[in-house]
């Protein structure tokens, strides 16, 4: 097959959404971090989720970005009249664009003003036996959380559809199906933001070898988790079509791949969860396991002409 710009745009989009899913996560998990510190090892904990604050910043152009790429991808090529590329962002159909691109950019200020605070926090907490009061944390966990629901309302209204409802679905069933949609993507996000973790842990250690293996293990069983319903799904789906033996061979090979691509990635950060490895090699190659299953539809639209 001949492969067009708009192909490498499918396939950048689908990449980079893995980003928008660790930056959806990540303030979650920057809470909880937090949350910990209360019992104990503030100090490993206040360095490591503020280093761990710095990059959620720096990540946080990417939904924004992303949510304009898939804009243009889409609907872009369709121009209103008089109103040029963005046209289509100022009319119902391109309303979830628009409000997922907003909603996204407020996150973006939120996890600014929450970066900041918690910077401006730590300088002069008092630490009490290595512990410290979440009190004198509130605003930045509540800058952090108020990010993470607007990265999960991101996720909702972008999948709304504003260009009005079908005439069998009702209000109540739309809302319920586009928020359990949103609710699954948020919680596989998950996994994104744990492997974002690891390779942030892995290439810029903190702390001593002991703590930081336990916050790798900490952050591996996000990253397995995440994924660990929708590679159920799978799984059932490529045992079905196999048993079924009614589609054509590239099909099953390609549910095979789906399916080998996300189980080796949690594989990957199992090994790393149960503590027998923590080698940067480990979470490299847990990386690319999940590039290559978001990679999975693009690629099979390269080897179906094929097969």
């Amino acid at each position: 097959m001949q492969l067009s710009p708009l192909f490498f745009a499918d396939w950048a989009s689908r990449l980079l959404a893995l980003l928008v899913n660790a930056e959806a996560a990540l303030p979650v998990i920057l809470v909880l971090g937090l949350v910990a510190g209360r019992r104990g090892n503030a100090g490993f904990i206040l360095a490591a989720t503020s280093r761990l604050a710095r990059f959620v910043l720096a990540l946080a152009i990417v939904p924004p970005l992303w949510y304009f790429l898939d804009y243009w991808n889409q609907i872009a090529p369709f121009p209103v009249s008089g109103g040029g590329a963005l046209g289509p962002l100022f009319i119902r159909a391109g309303y979830g664009w628009l409000f997922a691109i907003l909603a996204s950019s407020c996150a973006l200020f939120c996890v600014w003003l929450a970066a900041s605070a918690l910077t401006a926090a730590t300088a002069d907490l008092p630490l009490d036996d290595d512990r410290y009061e979440l009190s004198r944390l509130k605003t930045p966990v509540f800058l952090f959380l108020l990010a993470a629901t607007l990265y999960f309302l991101s996720f909702w209204l972008i999948n709304w559809p504003f260009a009005g409802l079908p005439p069998e679905l009702s209000m109540e069933r739309a809302v319920a199906a586009v928020g359990k949609n949103a609710a699954r993507r948020y919680f596989m996000s998950f996994s994104a933001a744990g492997a974002t973790g690891l390779a942030l842990a892995a290439v810029f250690p903190v702390g001593p070898p002991a703590l930081r293996r336990l916050a790798m293990r900490w952050l591996a069983f996000w990253a397995a988790a995440g994924y660990l319903p929708r590679l159920l799904t799978i799984l059932g789906l490529t045992i079905g079509v196999a048993v079924g033996n009614r589609a054509p061979n590239y099909d099953l090979l390609f549910h095979v791949l789906d399916a080998g691509s996300l189980l080796c990635a949690l594989l990957c950060w199992t090994l790393i969860l149960i503590g027998k490895k923590t080698s940067p090699l480990i979470v490299a190659a847990g990386w690319f396991f999940l590039a290559a299953h978001a990679s999975a539809p693009c690629l099979r639209r390269v080897l179906a002409p094929l097969l």
